[in-house]
């Protein structure tokens, strides 16, 4: 079986939850992780040589349709917001670099893992949203690239910020208006001794001004405002693995797919479960249960076998 390094972060969290996400679709997801899995495929598009439109717009068409779940505010503009996350951050990376070829496939013991992750021949690249560009925690996707690649290993983080009264903040989605002339430039932030913008600046997103701005017009305010390291950073790692460290790696990372072979035999979890989507299929009556659709049949079968022979 393929398993994805992301899953051994949300193993992490519980055992149960990598096998549940494989097998079923929730009703919603948040709006957040929903934008995650849309960055992760636009990339694939951007290293295809494909347009990432499209996967812009099918963001927006599963938000008109199936919806997301949303923090408190607007639902309609926090979408917006993120869709225009969702097209900065890939049209960044479009412009900063050309198609590379997905990593293979690693061989732990009987299983593989997936790296998401780009191979441009001298090091392995890893795109991710993150909420915080300083921390530089290592996850699984590095941990397992250190024990199984050996390569210098980039990571290049986009900040996506929680949404705060209503807005996700960030220059890839929002600009200020003077309040009393609508019609000159907006600003992207304020600089070191620049006394002509104001906290009283009005607040608008990009999607909202009118005409819509050009992403050309865009990228040249986030230079004129320096506002590039407010929106990525990239840093390297390192590996530095003696053969006891990569073995003990190896070993957690093997226990964990064969762990998830067998997700039945851990107990669902109670306190931190309220927060999470799977939360009606492990805890629900049998009508939050008939809410989460099947996505995966043969998964789906492993799984109703396993519970016959518990």
């Amino acid at each position: 079986m393929i398993f994805p390094a992301e899953g051994f972060s949300k193993f992490e969290h519980c055992p149960r939850l990598p096998q549940l996400e494989r097998t079923f679709q929730p009703p919603r997801i948040p709006v957040r992780e929903a934008v995650k899995l849309y960055l992760e495929s636009g990339i694939r598009s951007i290293m295809a040589s494909q347009s990432t439109e499209p996967t812009v717009e099918a963001f927006l068409s599963e938000a008109a349709a199936t919806g997301y779940l949303y923090p408190e505010g607007e639902s309609y503009t926090i979408c917006q917001d993120h869709a225009s996350w969702l097209d900065g951050a890939l049209r960044l990376i479009a412009e900063e670099f050309q198609p590379m070829e997905q990593l293979p496939l690693y061989k732990i013991g009987e299983h593989r893992v997936n790296v998401e992750g780009w191979d441009d021949v001298e090091r392995a690249h890893i795109f991710r949203a993150t909420h915080d560009l300083s921390d530089r925690s290592l996850r699984w996707p590095e941990l397992v690239l250190s024990a199984m690649d050996g390569r210098e290993i980039c990571i290049h983080a986009y900040k996506m910020s929680s949404v705060r009264s209503g807005r996700l903040a960030s220059p890839l989605v929002m600009a200020y208006q003077h309040p009393s002339f609508q019609n000159i430039n907006y600003r992207l932030a304020k600089l070191d001794g620049d006394k002509d913008f104001k906290k009283s600046w009005k607040r608008i997103g990009r999607w909202e001004i009118q005409p819509n701005p050009l992403w050309e017009e865009w990228r040249r305010g986030i230079e004129k405002d320096r506002c590039i390291d407010a929106i990525r950073e990239t840093y390297t790692v390192s590996p530095t693995l003696d053969t006891e460290q990569r073995d003990r790696l190896l070993f957690d990372v093997e226990q964990m797919c064969s762990a998830q072979e067998k997700p039945s035999i851990f107990p669902r979890y109670r306190e931190r479960c309220g927060s999470c989507v799977m939360n009606g299929l492990c805890h629900g009556d049998e009508y939050s249960r008939s809410l989460y659709t099947p996505v995966n049949q043969a998964e789906l079968e492993r799984y109703k076998n396993r519970l016959e022979k518990l």
